[in-house]
């Protein structure tokens, strides 16, 4: 099971978004909240799997043909169970803790200098509400530090029934282009192929 771990610098932190959502017979506030971040390569190869830089940006670190000026990349994976820490250094590091996270909607645009611009949401666990009413206040700035670590990979209804077999043979070709196998992350390596660009990541709900 792929894990997941990232640790960004200055991160920052967009509108968040309240919903109510119902948990047995109560209305309970859940909270999504919009990073966007730069990733170097090692944090690029955390996310994607090994190698995933190497294919994506040229030695120069320009990125590869076919990712200049391309829209950008939207993962496929949703990510549950994440621990997320928060450094705000604001008047002094301040260290806000946060269990049972998911990361949705995973977006990545490939810029010059070996550098990729992220976007994700990050949806916090609708039971911790004065903890996550503690963000308010940084919405709409730059953190210190981000670090997201753990977290149990889950796959849509579509990619589960996609990597049944049929017939006694699988959907896609093991190592096929594009394909996913549910082994590995988007680029992980299977088959050596990079995934086509996909349009922007699902809304979360």
């Amino acid at each position: 099971m792929s894990k997941f771990h990232l640790h960004v610098l200055h991160p920052r932190l967009g509108k968040i978004a309240n919903n109510l959502e119902k948990h047995g017979e109560e209305d309970v506030p859940g909270f999504t909240l919009p990073v966007s971040c730069e990733l170097d390569r090692e944090s690029l190869d955390g996310i994607m799997g090994a190698g995933f830089a190497a294919r994506v940006f040229t030695k120069s670190g320009d990125p590869a043909p076919g990712f200049t000026n391309c829209a950008p990349m939207a993962h496929r994976w949703t990510w549950a169970k994440i621990h997320a820490d928060l450094i705000a250094e604001e008047g002094g590091p301040s260290v806000l803790e946060f269990d049972g996270c998911h990361v949705k909607a995973l977006t990545l645009t490939f810029r010059a200098g070996w550098m990729t611009e992220c976007e994700f949401h990050l949806y916090l666990n609708p039971g911790l509400g004065e903890e996550n009413l503690s963000l308010q206040k940084w919405q709409r700035q730059e953190l210190g530090e981000l670090v997201l670590t753990g977290g149990e990979r889950q796959l849509k209804a579509s990619d589960r029934q996609a990597s049944l077999p049929l017939g006694g043979q699988g959907s896609a070709a093991p190592g096929a282009a594009g394909s996913q196998t549910g082994e590995g992350p988007v680029g992980s390596g299977n088959g050596d192929s990079v995934p086509a660009a996909q349009g922007a990541g699902e809304p979360v709900h």
